[in-house]
């Protein structure tokens, strides 16, 4: 075969495939339907539905002790900026008010001090002159101070009861000043004591202060009661007493000489 000549194409051949018949597995036969089956299918939907309840719960639970950390923190950060920026600005305040309710309270007890001083002091040296100008006056002229002195008497008289019914009372005053003071002191430190020390010093602060208030104001009552009894026989009245007295025995005997 030369060169020149053509070749035929070779033609592959495909065979056709063969189909392989499909196996059929046989059926499987059936179980036989029990007692014990049954149960175990519902029961193991009950289980099934138990367990995912309490996964529920579970989640429920989960999520309300996150929400009661979170309100805890939240409150923990209130409480902590009420007693590092409220409490002491507002504790500082209080203290300032007490100081200067003390200082007013001390001026007013000194003021009050000096100006009965200075009316006892007062009213001691005209009784003195009184008493004196009354023992140099002649005997022809005694009815005449007689009658004078009547009305002098009972113009002190009158001035003596002013003096004692309104000493008490500033004394009453003054003391019941030092109660409210001494009060607002403790509502002050109880105050502090809620935000800062906690529910356990504060009840018992409280129950220390009841106690002291009560006795306080036990020894209030007392002492009032005793101020009123020993009012009556006052050394003023003493003193007024005797310079009356002695003024009208020195008037008997010009009288009778």
């Amino acid at each position: 075969m030369s060169a020149s000549e053509p070749t035929e194409p070779k033609v592959e051949e495909t065979k056709p495939e063969e189909t392989k018949p499909e196996e059929t597995k046989p059926a499987e036969a059936e179980k036989p339907v029990t007692s014990s089956s049954v149960f175990s299918m519902f029961g193991g939907g009950a289980k099934k539905e138990k367990k995912e309840e309490e996964e529920r719960g579970d989640n429920s639970g989960s999520a309300k002790a996150q929400r009661e950390a979170a309100e805890a923190a939240k409150g923990d950060e209130v409480r902590l900026y009420v007693s590092t920026e409220l409490v002491p600005a507002a504790a500082q305040e209080a203290e300032r008010c007490l100081e200067e309710a003390k200082r007013s309270l001390g001026t007013a007890s000194d003021n009050f001090m000096n100006t009965s001083d200075s009316v006892f002091k007062n009213l001691g040296h005209r009784f003195q002159k009184a008493h004196r100008s009354l023992s140099w006056i002649k005997t022809d002229i005694r009815d005449r101070a007689k009658m004078a002195t009547e009305g002098i008497s009972r113009q002190l008289e009158a001035v003596a009861g002013d003096v004692k019914q309104y000493i008490p009372d500033a004394q009453g005053m003054q003391q019941q000043a030092k109660l409210e003071l001494l009060n607002a002191q403790i509502r002050a430190r109880l105050w502090w004591l809620k935000y800062t020390a906690g529910e356990k010093e504060y009840t018992r602060y409280q129950c220390a202060a009841k106690q002291f208030m009560a006795k306080t104001l036990s020894n209030d009552r007392e002492l009032r009661k005793t101020t009123n009894k020993t009012s009556k026989t006052s050394a003023f009245e003493q003193f007024f007493s005797a310079w009356s007295s002695k003024n009208r025995r020195d008037t008997g005997e010009g009288q009778t000489v």
